[in-house]
Formats: C-alpha cells, sequence, structure tokens
C-alpha cells in the first residue's frame, strides 16, 4: 500500500514537471517568434507613424532589434516628402536598459546618430522646420509630473551636416562630433558632460563641459574655442536698416551660466578677437584691422528684468579707420587698455582703468582742421561714473603726448607740440540741478602739473607764427557752477610771437616766471611776480631770421609784481622793476616812425573789417613809479635826413611816478640823467598828465656839452646851413596846457662854424632875419666865440597845420635877427653898421691855429713826439679854464697813394699764393697776373680822418683830464692839396 502510494506521488510529480518543463518549451518558443516578428513589426510601426504624422515616406535600408538587450539598428533611414529627401540618417543605435523601468526610470546606456542630413528652414506658416519635421507647435498645459527618471549615459552625433536655410541666414553647419554623456534627471547636482567639434559657415567651433540641465539653478561651466566667424552673417540675421558690418571673429573662452530666481548669469573669460572688421553706417564708416579683448565678462538679468554687466581686462585695438563724411575722420594705428574695468547696475556705468594705455598713429580730420602724428601714453588709474545725469570722472596718472600737431583751416595755422607731459589729479562732477529745467550743474577739480617741451603755432605756408620752449604749469583748478579759482605757477622757456607778412617778431623773450597765479570769478586775475628774461618787442626779420640789434624795445630782465586785473577794477601793477633798458627809435626814409609803423601793422593783423568798439568808460589802469636799473641806452636812427642821423643814449638814471588813470588830473612826475654818445649830457625833469583828454605837461631839459655836427642833418632841411663844428648846451622849458604848446629854449653856442647850403629852407630863414645866418652868428659871438641865444616856442598841438619843426624855424631866425641887430646897435652906433657886418663877414680864417698833430700816411698811427706835444696842449688847457680849441681832423692825397699801395701789395700777394696752388695742382700757365687794380673811396678817407680826430680828443681827456666839453668837434675833410700832410688841426 504504501508502495502504491509512493508510485502515484511520483507520477504526480512527473507530470508537474512535464508540465511546467511544455510550459518552458512554449515560452522560449513564444519569445522566439517574438524575437523574430519584432523588427518586422517596429519596421511597420515606424514608417506608419512617420507617415501618419505627415513627416513624409519612410524608407529604412535595415533595421535590427533585440528586446531582451535593448537594442536598436537602423541604417540607411531617409524619410522624404514630395518626392524630396528631408531627412538621410546612415546609421542610428540605440541601447536601452530595461531594469530601471521597474524604479520608473528611462536609461539610455547609448544612443549614437551618424551621417545625419537635413534642412533646417520655415513653412508657409512660419513654423521651424528639421526637413519636414516641426520643431515648433502648440503645448498642451503642463500636467503632474510624471515621477519618471531620464538617464543618458551617452548620446552621439557623428558625421552630420544641417542646411540652414532661412530668410536672412543660409548657411551650413557641419557637425564633426556631438557628444553628450552622464545625463541623469534624478542626480540634479551631478553635471553631464558636453563635447562638440564642428564647423559653421567655414568656422571651427570647438565646445565642451559641464551641464545642469535639471538642477534648481540649471547651468553650464563650457570651453569655446571659435575661429574666423564672418560677423556679415550677424549682420544680414539681424535686419539692421542701413547698417551692415563685416570681418571676422575669434575666440578662446571659458563660459559659466546659471538661471535662479527667474533670472540667469552669464560669464565670459578669456579671449574675444574681431579682424578686419568693418562697420557701414548710412554714409559713415568704421573700420579696425584687429580688435582684441582678454578678461572676464559677466552679464545678468534679475527677475525684475534689470540688467547688470561687469567687465575687468585688457583691450587692445590697431588700425583704426573711421569717417563720418567727405572731411571728418579718425585714423589710429593702435590703441591698448590692459587694465579695463566696467560695471553696470540697471542705469547706472561705472568704468575705469588702472595701468598703462597707449595710443598710437593718431589722426583726425575735422571742418576745422586735423589732429595728425601724435602718440600718447598714460600711467594711473581713470575712472567714470554715470547716474541718470549725473557724471563722475577721475584720473590719477601721468599722461605724455609727443608730437601732437594740430590744424585749423580757418585761419590756415597749426599747432605743433613736443613731449607734452602732464600729471596730476582731475576730478569732474556733473550734478542735476535741483530746479526743474535747469541744466546740470559742473564741478571740476585738479592738482596737477603740465610740462610742455614746445609748442608752436604755424601758418598753412609753414611760417612760424609763435613758438614756446619748456612750458611748465603746477597748480590747481577749481570749477564750481559758476564759481572758479585756479591757483599756480607758470614758467617758459624761450619764446616768441612772430607776424611773418609784416616781417616783425612782435615779442621775444628767453625765459618767463608768473606765480603765484590765482584767477577767480568771471575774469578776476592776481599774479605776484612775473619777471622776464631778455625780452623783446618788435625785432625786424629777415628770411624769417631776426635781425640782430633790430628790436625796438629790449630788457636784459624785467620784475613785474603784484599784478591785478578785474573787469570792475581794471588792471592795476604794485611793482615795476624794468634792467637794461634798449630802445630803438626809427625813422624811415618816408618819414614814418617805427612805434607808428608797429601800432599800423598789428592793426592789419587783426583785420581790416573789424568794427570800432563801442565808446564806454575805459579800462582802468594802475601803475606805480617805474625806475630804471642797469644799463640802459636809446638808438635813435633818422633816415628822412640826409645824411641819416644816428645817435646813442645812455640812460644812467630815469624815474617815472605812480599812475593811476582814474586820476587824470593827479600829475607823473619824472626825472632822468642821460649821456648823449660819449661826452654830452642831458638832464630831464617835469611832470605829464598821460591820462587827461587833453595833452598836458611841464617839460625841463637841460644839455650840456652837446655835439653840434651831428645835428648838421636837421639843420640843412630846417634851416639851409651846414653845422661844421660846435658844441651846444642848451636849457629847454616847455609847457603843454590842453593841447597849447609854450616854451622856451635856451642856448649856448661854443665855437660853431656853419656853411650855407642852396636851398629853399635857407632862403627862407633869411627872408625873416635880414642878415645871412653866418654873418648874425658872428656878430652875436662874445670873446670866447660863445653865441647866447632864446629861441620861444608857441602853436596849438591839436592843429593839424602846427609843424614843431617850422616853429623852430621861425624862432631861430627872430632871435638872430634879434640878437644881431642889438650887438650892431650897442657896438656900431652911431656908424657904419652896414660896414661892420661886410668887413666881419668870413669863417675860422681869423681863428688862432696851433701846430697840427701830424700822422703816418695810410692810417691812425701819430708820429714821434706828439704826445709829448699833447702834454704842453694839456697843460695850456689847464691854465687857461675857459679856453676851447676845435680838433679837426684831415686825411690827404699822400693817404689815398698809401692805402692803394698796401691794398696792392696784398693782392699781388693773394695771387701769388693762389698761382702756387695752382701750380702744384698741375694746372701752371705761362701768363703773369695782372696788376690788380685797387680804388679808395672818399668814405674811406673821411672815416679816418674822424678816427685821428678821436684818438687826439680820447687821449687828452684820458690822460690829461681835460674837460670834453671844452673839446670842440669838426666834420672829418679830405685835404685835395698835393703836399698837405695827414694831420688833426687845433684851432682856438
Amino acid at each position: 500500500m504504501s508502495n502504491g502510494m509512493e508510485k502515484t506521488k511520483l507520477a504526480g510529480r512527473n507530470r508537474l514537471w512535464n508540465r511546467l518543463l511544455w510550459s518552458v518549451v512554449l515560452l522560449i518558443l513564444f519569445v522566439a517568434l517574438l524575437l523574430a516578428s519584432s523588427p518586422f513589426f517596429l519596421e511597420k510601426s515606424l514608417k506608419s507613424w512617420t507617415e501618419d504624422s505627415g513627416y513624409g515616406k519612410t524608407s529604412i535600408g535595415q533595421l535590427q532589434f533585440n528586446p531582451l538587450l535593448g537594442t536598436l539598428v537602423l541604417k540607411d533611414v531617409e524619410i522624404r516628402q514630395r518626392d524630396q529627401v528631408a531627412i538621410s540618417l546612415s546609421e542610428a543605435r540605440i541601447w536601452l536598459d530595461w531594469f530601471p523601468l521597474w524604479q520608473k526610470r528611462v536609461v539610455v546606456r547609448d544612443f549614437t546618430l551618424k551621417g545625419l542630413k537635413s534642412r533646417l528652414h520655415q513653412d508657409d506658416n512660419g513654423v521651424l522646420m528639421l526637413g519636414s519635421i516641426p520643431l515648433a507647435s502648440e503645448q498642451d498645459e503642463p500636467s503632474e509630473p510624471s515621477g519618471w527618471g531620464v538617464g543618458l549615459d551617452s548620446a552621439r552625433l557623428l558625421g552630420s551636416e544641417l542646411n540652414i536655410d532661412l530668410d536672412n541666414l543660409k548657411q551650413t553647419l557641419k557637425i564633426e562630433s556631438l557628444q553628450l554623456s552622464e545625463l541623469t534627471s534624478w542626480l540634479v547636482n551631478e553635471p553631464a558632460m558636453l563635447d562638440f567639434n564642428g564647423n559653421f559657415a567655414g568656422a571651427g567651433i570647438k565646445l565642451g563641459g559641464e551641464l545642469l540641465p535639471f538642477s534648481d539653478n540649471p547651468g553650464g561651466d563650457l570651453s569655446l574655442k571659435l575661429s574666423g566667424l564672418d560677423v556679415a552673417i550677424i549682420s544680414s540675421a539681424l535686419k539692421l536698416d542701413a547698417v551692415a558690418f563685416s570681418g571676422t571673429f575669434s575666440s578662446t573662452s571659458k563660459i559659466k551660466a546659471a538661471m535662479s530666481n527667474g533670472g540667469f548669469k552669464l560669464n565670459q573669460k578669456g579671449n574675444l578677437d574681431l579682424n578686419d572688421a568693418v562697420l557701414n553706417f548710412q554714409d559713415q564708416k568704421i573700420g579696425h584691422k584687429s580688435l582684441s579683448w582678454k578678461g572676464d565678462i559677466e552679464f545678468s538679468n534679475s527677475a525684475q528684468g534689470e540688467p547688470n554687466a561687469t567687465a575687468h581686462g585688457g583691450l587692445t585695438l590697431q588700425g583704426v579707420n573711421a569717417s563720418v563724411d567727405e572731411v571728418t575722420g579718425l585714423n589710429l594705428e593702435s590703441l591698448s587698455l590692459p587694465g579695463l574695468r566696467f560695471a553696470m547696475r540697471g542705469s547706472a556705468i561705472k568704468a575705469g582703468h588702472k595701468g598703462s594705455v597707449q595710443l598710437a598713429g593718431i589722426d583726425a580730420r575735422f571742418p576745422e582742421g586735423g589732429f595728425e602724428d601724435s602718440s600718447i601714453e598714460w600711467d594711473g588709474e581713470i575712472s567714470a561714473e554715470s547716474k541718470g545725469d549725473a557724471l563722475t570722472l577721475a584720473l590719477d596718472g601721468k599722461l605724455l603726448a609727443s608730437d601732437p600737431r594740430l590744424s585749423l583751416k580757418q585761419d590756415d595755422t597749426g599747432l605743433s607740440l613736443s613731449e607734452l607731459q602732464w600729471s596730476g589729479q582731475l576730478a569732474l562732477n556733473q550734478a542735476k540741478s535741483a530746479t526743474e529745467g535747469e541744466p546740470a550743474t559742473l564741478s571740476v577739480n585738479s592738482e596737477s602739473e603740465l610740462a610742455l617741451a614746445q609748442a608752436g603755432v604755424t601758418s598753412k605756408a609753414g611760417e612760424v607764427l609763435g613758438e614756446i620752449k619748456a612750458l611748465m604749469w603746477k597748480g590747481s583748478v577749481n570749477i564750481s557752477g559758476d564759481s572758479q579759482e585756479i591757483r599756480g605757477e607758470l614758467s617758459t622757456g624761450e619764446g616768441h610771437m612772430d607776424a611773418p607778412g609784416a616781417g616783425i617778431r612782435i615779442a621775444g623773450w628767453n625765459s618767463l616766471q608768473a606765480g603765484p597765479i590765482m584767477i577767480t570769478g568771471a575774469l578776476d586775475a592776481r599774479v605776484e611776480v612775473i619777471e622776464l628774461d631778455a625780452f623783446s618787442i618788435a625785432e625786424a626779420m629777415k628770411d624769417g631770421v631776426p635781425e640782430k640789434e633790430s628790436a625796438m624795445i629790449s630788457f636784459g630782465s624785467s620784475r613785474i609784481g603784484q599784478v591785478e586785473f578785474s573787469q570792475s577794477r581794471g588792471l592795476s601793477i604794485g611793482e615795476l622793476i624794468p634792467t637794461d633798458l634798449t630802445v630803438r627809435v626809427h625813422r624811415d626814409t618816408e618819414g614814418q616812425w617805427n612805434p607808428a609803423r608797429l601800432a599800423d601793422q598789428l592793426t592789419a593783423l587783426s583785420g581790416d573789417d573789424q568794427q570800432e568798439e563801442s565808446a564806454g568808460e575805459p579800462m582802468r589802469i594802475a601803475m606805480p613809479g617805474i625806475e630804471l636799473q642797469g644799463e640802459n641806452r636809446v638808438f635813435l636812427i633818422d633816415e628822412k635826413v640826409k645824411p641819416v642821423y644816428k645817435g646813442e643814449f645812455l640812460i644812467k638814471t630815469l624815474t617815472v611816478g605812480a599812475m593811476d588813470s582814474a586820476k587824470p588830473d593827479q600829475p607823473v612826475p619824472f626825472e632822468g640823467d642821460i649821456l648823449i654818445g660819449k661826452h654830452s649830457k642831458l638832464d630831464l625833469g617835469g611832470k605829464a598828465f598821460p591820462f587827461a583828454r587833453q595833452r598836458s605837461g611841464n617839460f625841463a631839459l637841460d644839455a650840456s656839452a652837446l655835439e653840434i655836427p651831428p645835428l648838421s642833418a636837421y639843420s640843412e632841411g630846417m634851416l639851409g646851413y651846414s653845422l661844421d663844428s660846435g658844441q651846444m648846451d642848451s636849457k629847454i622849458e616847455l609847457a603843454v596846457d590842453k593841447g597849447k604848446l609854450d616854451g622856451l629854449v635856451k642856448l649856448q653856442l661854443y665855437k660853431m662854424e656853419v656853411s650855407p647850403l642852396d636851398s629853399e629852407a635857407r632862403a627862407k630863414l633869411e627872408t625873416q632875419m635880414s642878415v645871412p645866418l653866418g654873418t648874425a652868428l658872428d656878430l652875436l659871438r662874445d670873446d670866447d666865440n660863445t653865441i647866447k641865444l632864446d629861441l620861444p616856442i608857441a602853436g596849438d598841438l591839436d592843429n593839424p597845420d602846427f609843424d614843431i619843426s617850422d616853429a623852430i624855424n621861425q624862432a631861430t631866425g627872430k632871435a638872430l635877427k634879434k640878437g644881431a641887430m642889438t650887438y650892431l646897435m650897442a657896438a656900431l652906433q652911431p656908424f657904419g653898421a652896414l660896414v661892420a657886418i661886410a668887413s666881419a663877414a668870413g669863417d675860422a680864417a681869423s681863428a688862432v691855429r696851433l701846430d697840427p698833430i701830424l700822422f703816418n700816411t695810410g692810417n691812425d698811427q701819430w708820429r714821434e713826439k706828439t704826445e709829448e706835444y699833447l702834454a704842453k696842449v694839456g697843460g695850456v688847457m689847464k691854465e687857461r679854464p675857459d679856453l676851447r680849441i676845435r680838433v679837426c681832423g684831415f686825411s690827404t692825397a699822400m693817404d689815398r697813394a698809401a692805402i692803394i699801395t698796401t691794398k696792392t701789395e696784398k693782392l699781388k700777394q693773394e695771387q701769388a699764393a693762389e698761382g702756387e696752388k695752382t701750380e702744384e695742382e698741375g694746372e701752371a700757365g705761362d701768363e703773369q697776373p695782372a696788376n690788380p687794380a685797387v680804388t679808395v673811396t672818399d668814405e674811406e678817407l673821411l672815416a679816418l680822418a674822424g678816427e685821428r680826430a678821436d684818438k687826439v680828443k680820447g687821449y687828452l681827456v684820458k690822460q690829461h683830464a681835460v674837460d670834453a666839453g671844452r673839446l670842440i668837434s669838426c666834420k672829418p675833410t679830405v685835404d685835395k692839396e698835393q703836399k698837405a700832410e695827414p694831420r688833426v688841426d687845433l684851432l682856438i
């Protein structure tokens, strides 16, 4: 029984295993049938889905699917629409992991596409299409999260090409490789990896890094390398009206992006390069050869939409060429900004730079002129901030500009600078006005030094109009609204201002120092001290170079102290000390004096069409007393008279009192001590009213030992007589009262001799006198051959017909006539007045003649024992203190012969030396040099005669202390008698 039960149990177990085995077999057969039929059904499903979706008909060259392994392989896939290939694919591989599905996770181990080709375009409704597949469609409302996760171990796109065919963009994107890996939606903080290598529009692109697409703050950290992108593609894509740009863009950058709280942040670090770029906007064009940025750029946008941006790094720019129109433009060789920083917070902008900035090859053009050939270097810190209507700019550093040149077309002038240096601080603030509608207020604060090696102003023709060397400014500038304050010190080296067209140097100086300087208000200025060295006014110029010793006024040095100017108080000077004054007064052959000529030239330079200033209160001028220091001279040259008059005046002392134009009735006293030539003296004094409406003043002059022959140039024209010899003392007292002249000239003439000339002036004078001038003078001579005359002079200075020379002429004639007739009436009454006049006619024939001083022929060397003889003459003059002697120099025919002999021998020696040189050079000739022709002019002989007289006179003054006033000079003379000796005559 037990065995039967055992068998029954065993049979039951066998039937169970048999059923189980068959079940497994059937399952295996079912799975085998499913595996064999699934690719067919899957292919059918794919084709039906693409066609039903309207994407087109699909063809698949090969499909492999393994449900157990989760792998799918598609090869040679095409989607056609309207008989055209919309999408083609060489191969697609998918490996799906089934096991994570139990955890509601879809994990793709590998997804690879090879040889994808398609076209990106828009359909008739504007929907963006990839081939025949729309990339945008209406989306349903978002549903609740499904709880499923997605993981992608690796996704690759290889050897693919996308043709972009949009209205404004027609280019090709070539994808050599694109790989996305480690993308897991449930690991939100684990980064996915991206690696892209391709080409867009001929520009190579490499992009790689990390992505966080599922994070609460999605973003990425990527590396980008872009080379040679044509930016004209962007210009075309953006459809910018009237704007076009071109160039190639490259970049090697690190890019970080993150989104948070409805906003985002984007950061770029690396290089940005734009080469051969051109921007065209209407008629304006801007181009550059290269632009390079290296640094960090960050841009963010908050949930409220407020943009923020920051940047810091280095910028270099080369080959800039910008043109606004035909005449306005800019060329720049290079610009370097290595320490640039920029920040924007909403509407507030901050920018700055720290370090060195270099600009080279600046060339700017504008309608009024141009700025060219300059380079600028800056080393320091620059910061700028703008917020609304407020603007702040600050500079702290050093600036160097080399050889900038500014040209101005309006007046054809140009400005050139050499090595301009600026260092210091500058702060500029513009703040919004508190009153609505009022302009913003501007304030400027600066503490700086400015050094300029050289500055020059030139005309279009290249003429130098002005130049300053070594200009230096050190001080501060503070401006706030309508108030201003400038403080500092100014100095320059050599400088000048020219008027080339007029042939004059208006002003020139060796150095100038001014300071402390303070300028406040609209135009209130004060300078404590101004010092000028070698200052000159109105120098004559020839071929652009000032002629030596031609300045009308020059100072060795000048000190001007406490200079103040304001519109209300005018100009005032507290101290004026000129030193080593030289004045050159010149009258040309046309009769115009150089001060008047200078005034006319300056008026012409200022413009002939200038309107006269409207009448009004003149500016007040107040000056202190002036006392000349050092050696001061006045040179007078008068070419209007013949022979030309040349006089030299040494100002030993000269003082002028204080003057104030606000006090026109206050007299200005003056006095001076002047040496005329080498031996004559002039004392002057008086008072003047320089600011009176009508000319007024009193003048007194006292001249002693004044040589008369040099004045012959004036007597010949005024009196018709030549002044051959003599000396003069004079006292002149003149009074001018509201333009009316009244004065008296007292003359004492010593040993004066005259000779008549055939002229209208002589006839007019003798008509007034009734007797010849020579006769009248002889009748007026006393026992010492001295003539005393009083000449009253009167006239109206404001009358155009008044002539001072005519007044002197008339006064001379009346005085001589009165004196001569008085002498005759007193000396010859009651008999023989006419006989006495006739018998007294003559010249120096009755004078006592001393033995002459004899000289060697042809030079100014006197003969032996002359100094012993002059010692005796000096002794006689000491014994007779009232005795005066005329010193008359002579040259003769012997001198002429001796000089000719000397010159001939010298020329022969020179010719002989030249002949020897010629023979040494192999050019010997047979001809002997002819005797040279030599001449000696009368001017040479007259000069020799004058030198002899000056030597005799100087010897008596220096060696024997004879007063120069007792030695009377004669006109140099050429004695044409053949046997006449070279000599100096001494006449009593």
